[in-house]
């Protein structure tokens, strides 16, 4: 789904990514009719959604797991995604030929440690309704505003303000505020000048990747649990995990499995972590009697993750800058669809609000939690 019209010139919202943040956050200027396009480097098969054929559906690609949050943050989005309920449960491992609860790594090595712990929880929340049928309520009002394949390729400034941005290296958009969703390195890489200790903070965190595999199981393994996150323990200090998800009568599978980013440019490499991935599932769900022949999806998703307690970053307006705005899960403990849509939705009340509003008071507003 994207937009037939043409790039205009200038608007007064620019946002960069595509993801649930930013598509809540465009939702609501959209209802407020507000002047916005929505920007992503990439095809839409590449980022937060894919087709499936064999399914004749787009799907989710991520993990549609939720850390258990309190209710009353979501409760302006329940019309969007149904009711919420906590489910509890620690991820199942598969050890010793069955499976059980996960106790800890002890001394097993994982290079991506602290993106996978982001899911080793005791409590979860799920919602009424899928992600994506949460994605597709919203996706409607802002398909006017997309633009996919739009590679930000230059920023300029002058004086504490962003003035464009420079498309494929030939389009400029020119806005009033910009509104980063994606692309963090980048945009600190390029700013730096401007804001050198935050620019040297993120110059140094180690960002991850993921590699990800979607299974359209025709022939559903023996013994799986729905919704249930189970975590993979394989070689080369590799953890994968994975949920496995029923639309109507057919069983998908989704495993993710992180590589720091600059290895996932390596497709040998990124080869290695697929099969690793597939030895996983093999051994612990169909033993010797995988059915080969269940259509597989790829996905590569660059720059997932980072340990941003590392760098003084507050979700919200960059420092010696009046019209850029940065938003970011990664800067609380909470993850999944849902706090991501939360965070759009709250960041968005400063600049729809009827009430004047400061907007050096979009880090408090945006913030989706305090770390814990």
């Amino acid at each position: 789904m994207e937009s037939s019209q043409k790039l205009k010139k200038s608007y007064d919202h620019v946002i960069i990514g595509y993801n649930f943040a930013s598509l809540m956050f465009a939702r609501e200027l959209a209802i407020k009719n507000q002047s916005f396009c929505l920007l992503d480097a990439q095809h839409i098969g590449n980022t937060a959604f894919k087709m499936i054929p064999s399914l004749d559906k787009k799907v989710f690609t991520r993990l549609p797991m939720n850390s258990l949050i309190d209710e009353s943050k979501l409760s302006p989005l329940v019309g969007l995604w149904g009711e919420m309920s906590a489910a509890s449960g620690p991820p199942l491992i598969f050890d010793k030929g069955q499976f059980k609860s996960f106790m800890g790594f002890g001394d097993h090595k994982v290079d991506s440690m602290d993106a996978v712990s982001y899911f080793c929880q005791v409590q979860y929340a799920r919602f009424h309704r899928t992600p994506e049928e949460a994605w597709s309520s919203a996706e409607a009002l802002v398909q006017e505003h997309l633009f996919l394949d739009q590679e930000i390729t230059d920023i300029s400034y002058h004086t504490g303000k962003v003035e464009n941005v420079t498309l494929n290296g030939k389009t400029i958009v020119s806005g009033e505020s910009f509104h980063f969703f994606d692309r963090l390195p980048f945009l600190f890489e390029k700013i730096g000048p401007e804001v050198k200790k935050l620019a040297s903070q993120m110059g140094k965190l180690k960002w991850f990747s993921s590699v990800s595999l979607i299974i359209h199981h025709l022939n559903p393994p023996a013994t799986f649990e729905t919704d249930q996150l189970y975590l993979l323990k394989g070689a080369k200090e590799q953890a994968c995990l994975g949920v496995f998800s029923r639309f109507g009568d057919e069983v998908i599978s989704r495993w993710e499995s992180y590589l720091p980013a600059e290895l996932t440019v390596d497709p040998e490499t990124t080869g290695m972590t697929l099969r690793e991935i597939k030895k996983q599932v093999r051994r612990a769900f169909y033993q010797e009697n995988t059915d080969s022949s269940d259509p597989e999806h790829i996905m590569i998703q660059n720059q997932v993750f980072a340990d941003m307690e590392k760098a003084d970053l507050k979700t919200g307006k960059v420092n010696n800058f009046n019209n850029l705005f940065v938003y970011t899960a990664l800067s609380g403990r909470e993850f999944g669809w849902a706090h991501d849509g939360y965070l759009g939705f709250h960041a968005a009340q400063v600049f729809v609000s009827s009430e004047k509003k400061d907007a050096e008071s979009l880090i408090d507003v945006a913030a989706p939690s305090a770390p814990c």
